[in-house]
């Protein structure tokens, strides 16, 4: 059978990954900078935390699973960066302003900001409860409008992803 037929080409593949993407690549892009990431317990919070600490980064992790947390802080400490967890609900604005005047005062202005932090109901929405549709909301529109507007007030996060 030729493939060839198929459309299919035969041609061999480059399966070298993209240089700016690879681990080594990042090494130091990031050292004498200070990133804070919220939802940095697990999942896609925790890999952006270990990605920032093997770049040289010094980080501030923030999510209401302290346990999570921790293996988080283990990780990135791994990599012989300053790292500094909180527990902290990013809904509530008054620990949010605690905890970035903290990173501030241990790690310094914040350089990158990550708003990881996001819940997701997922039954239908007319099947679901008012109250769990507004947590929905406080998280993951609410809070990151204060975190990012805190933060700019501090006159920190150059970066911001939202």
């Amino acid at each position: 059978m030729d493939p060839a037929k198929f459309g299919i080409s035969t041609l061999p593949m480059q399966h070298v990954p993209y240089h700016p993407i690879l681990p080594e690549a990042l090494t130091n892009a990031n050292s004498r900078k200070v990133a804070l990431i919220t939802g940095a317990g697990q999942g896609i919070g925790a890999a952006i935390a270990e990605a920032l600490a093997m770049s040289g980064a010094s980080i501030a992790i923030l999510d209401l699973n302290v346990d999570k947390l921790d293996q988080t802080k283990k990780t990135c400490l791994a990599h012989g960066v300053k790292v500094e967890a909180f527990g902290c609900d990013v809904t509530d604005k008054a620990r949010v302003g605690e905890v970035l005047e903290q990173v501030q005062s241990q790690l310094g202005p914040i350089d990158v900001l990550v708003n990881n932090a996001g819940i997701f109901d997922q039954r239908p929405f007319l099947m679901s409860k008012f109250d769990d549709f507004w947590k929905q909301i406080e998280v993951n529109f609410k809070a990151v409008g204060f975190n990012s507007l805190f933060s700019r007030k501090a006159g920190s996060a150059t970066k911001t992803h939202l």
